[in-house]
């Protein structure tokens, strides 16, 4: 997410319900799927604010086992939390809090980007804030590792051990991490802060393991023209690094760049640069096996765009006038997305952009209403091996608190 849309997670709450209400809403929500069951989108899990969180703000993983796992902004004590979604008999998913975040020097806060399962199989996550050194009262933010108990858990409230494996302090290592992390093929981490680095523009760091624990570089440092604001990063089959930066640029409308390996460093070049503040403003980006990247502004009406590769040279392609979230691709090549508003309702909608006769034919897949179904959908949607869509919704819901869905084309 960019810099300039977080969400205020740093206020803890009350606990307003009880242990036994709360088992009492999974079950609810096991109803609610069911009854659900014969259309087009399910609810899988509907957030009731307190013990399971609330406020979704990033894109599902699935595990080898066909587990769910995601983040919300609020948790228990009102700092996030990791979650996961186990699918059941009779296609029933049970919610499972994995962790929940509570701030300070020790822990992190605001997992706004999402998990993802490093080489050794457990769970890595930027907090945005929290860690060891003071940020505007509220920590730098942290690189965190979720770990499974050594016993197996039996309930749906079962904390796993975490650690933060490095604390931003603001300075040129960077502030305000962002997205998820990457992992290279030697187990090397990789990521983005929002902030820091020599000219306060923001960083994109790697974390490399020792035998001390972990040491982390800066291996690109945002000075303006080149970005500023990074968010989230995509490798190419070549090793290389592609992302975007929400603002800087030449008119402060946000740049696309790639970094390359080179002498045991690496080198940034600078792709695109949108043309000014009122078309610009990109987010996190999507390469299909070709080379082409793929991505979309915020700012104004919004758009959906293409980077191409053409002798030496990236050619601006402009697919569709709105606003989306991160692109997904699937085998075919077609791309889906989410709108944050917009549809027949206003509360948000699932599209699907399929490549036809040298262009793209828009397709609206499913409009949200605000009621069970969730609202104002976020984050990068996940495709299963049948084409089914899994996303969630930051609000609505049962509850309010947003909810977790899947939806069959």
């Amino acid at each position: 997410m960019s810099s300039d849309i977080v969400p205020a997670h740093m206020k803890a709450r009350p606990r307003t319900f009880t242990f036994a209400f709360f088992l009492l809403t999974i079950v609810m929500t096991m109803i609610a799927v069911q009854r659900l069951q014969g259309q087009t989108l399910k609810v899988l899990h509907a957030f009731t604010g307190d013990q399971d969180g609330g406020q979704p703000f990033a894109g599902l993983v699935f595990d080898q086992h066909g587990n769910l796992y995601g983040t919300t902004l609020s948790g228990y004590f009102g700092y996030g939390m990791v979650f996961r979604l186990r699918p059941s008999n009779g296609g029933l998913w049970i919610f499972q809090m994995l962790h929940t975040f509570r701030g300070g020097p020790n822990d992190g806060a605001g997992p706004s980007g999402g998990v993802t399962f490093g080489p050794n199989g457990t769970i890595y996550v930027l907090t945005y804030a929290g860690g060891s050194y003071n940020c505007g009262g509220s920590g730098c933010g942290t690189v965190y590792n979720v770990r499974p108990p050594q016993t197996a858990c039996k309930t749906a409230l079962c904390d796993w051990s975490g650690g933060v494996l490095y604390s931003f302090n603001g300075g040129s290592d960077g502030e305000g991490p962002s997205d998820k992390p990457l992992f290279d093929s030697a187990g090397n981490l990789y990521g983005t802060t929002s902030y820091g680095g020599t000219a306060n523009d923001g960083t994109i760091f790697e974390l490399t393991r020792t035998s001390n624990g972990w040491t982390e570089s800066v291996i690109h440092s945002f000075s303006g023209p080149d970005g500023v604001g990074p968010d989230g990063l995509a490798w190419d089959a070549a090793g290389n690094l592609y992302g975007s930066a929400g603002a800087g640029g030449n008119l402060n409308g946000g740049t696309v760049y790639q970094l390359v390996p080179s002498g045991g460093g690496w080198t940034e070049n600078t792709l695109y640069r949108f043309a000014s503040l009122d078309v610009g403003l990109p987010g996190p980006v999507t390469l299909d096996p070709a080379g082409n990247i793929y991505g979309s502004t915020t700012n104004g009406q919004g758009t959906i765009w293409e980077l191409s590769p053409s002798g030496g040279q990236w050619i601006y392609n402009l697919l569709e006038s709105f606003s989306s979230s991160q692109l997904t691709i699937d085998a075919a090549g077609n791309l889906y997305g989410i709108t944050w508003a917009g549809g027949s309702h206003q509360f948000g909608s699932i599209f699907r952009l399929t490549p036809s006769n040298g262009g793209w034919t828009f397709t609206d897949l499913y409009d949200f209403q605000d009621k069970d179904d969730g609202a104002l959908p976020v984050g990068k949607l996940l495709l299963d091996s049948d084409g089914n869509i899994y996303g969630v919704a930051s609000t609505g819901g049962a509850y309010g608190w947003g909810t977790v869905w899947e939806f069959t084309p």
